[in-house]
């Protein structure tokens, strides 16, 4: 067994031991479940990577006639934004009893060695999914690379469907104008928001990084002069000084907090923006992702331009 493969089989271990009930041994259905659980017991990554793992699993319960699930309750039931698209997904309720249930512990990983996972779950019976990964490319390895955004979010659409409420509070995004995105990762970089790592750096370099990302919004903003731009960044710090420097620059309100930290008892409202930034961020004609080298290189509008078939661009500084 390999370092990886050990890793997975002892944090499945400690799952169990920390968060589940021993029960009687009892006959397995000879179908497979997969109950994709996120209900704060660990941490799950921030929002997209618990999408990764969504999509992915249901990829491949999709591909292999597997009925598939999700118990989103933590810090918010995903129910609050999302109704069943094709896929009756909802999972209000668990039990949390071993061996009925198996919990399957894959996080962090680059590759997945799916023979192994397919034969270990093709035995039939419960399994409860922890994942922040996608591994949907290996699922189906004829999808060329260029088609692989679309079919990604194809699949998050099978899904997924938009609450009629939260439409209507995104309906000003999706005004008929030509409307471009600007998403920027600062992390804690700037010293005003909490992540599951922290990177610091001097004043002086806050300050020259804000001006290089402000300098690289005003370059696009020069060539897309008709555009109705919108920023999405963590940084209530850099949101402040680009609205005082772009007078046209709008922002979808709310506090940014990173899904994993934040205390689950305030509920669903708190992490409202985070959700709402990656929706509005599919209706996008164009989004740019700007970094630097020290800035963290989120996946977040990427995914969110799959879904909504939009373009993303890298802007390097």
């Amino acid at each position: 067994m390999n370092r990886q493969k050990f890793k997975c089989a002892l944090r499945e271990c400690q799952v169990v031991l920390r968060h589940y009930r021993f029960g009687f041994a009892s006959a397995r259905s000879e179908d497979t479940t997969l109950v994709m659980v996120i209900d704060g017991s660990l941490q799950h990554g921030g929002f997209v990577d618990r999408l990764k793992g969504i999509v992915s699993f249901y990829a491949l319960a999709r591909k292999l006639g597997w009925r598939f699930q999700i118990h989103y309750t933590q810090p918010f039931s995903l129910g609050d934004f999302f109704q069943e698209g094709t896929v009756k997904w909802n999972c209000a309720f668990i039990k949390k009893t071993w061996p009925a249930a198996r919990p399957i512990w894959l996080f962090d990983q680059s590759w997945v060695d799916l023979p192994r996972l397919v034969k270990r779950l093709d035995r039939g019976g419960m399994y409860h999914v922890y994942s922040n990964i996608d591994f949907v490319s290996q699922v189906y390895p004829d999808i060329q690379k260029s088609e692989y955004g679309a079919f990604w979010g194809s699949l998050f659409r099978e899904l997924f469907v938009v609450r009629g409420q939260v439409k209507q509070e995104l309906a000003p995004v999706f005004k008929p104008t030509h409307r471009i995105g600007f998403h920027l990762r600062f992390t804690n970089l700037l010293g005003d928001f909490s992540d599951t790592g922290r990177v610091s750096i001097s004043t002086a370099d806050q300050e020259r990084l804000m001006d290089n990302c402000l300098s690289a919004i005003q370059l696009k903003l020069n060539e897309r002069a008709e555009s109705t731009p919108y920023l999405f960044t963590d940084s209530p710090r850099f949101i402040r000084a680009a609205q005082q420097q772009f007078a046209n620059l709008q922002v979808i309100p709310g506090m940014p907090v990173h899904t994993d930290l934040q205390s689950p008892a305030k509920g669903g409202d708190n992490h409202k923006k985070t959700v709402l930034d990656f929706l509005a961020l599919t209706g996008m004609h164009h989004i740019y992702f700007i970094k630097s080298n020290v800035m963290y290189n989120s996946k977040f509008s990427r995914y969110a331009a799959w879904v909504g078939g939009c373009t993303w661009e890298p802007v390097t500084l």
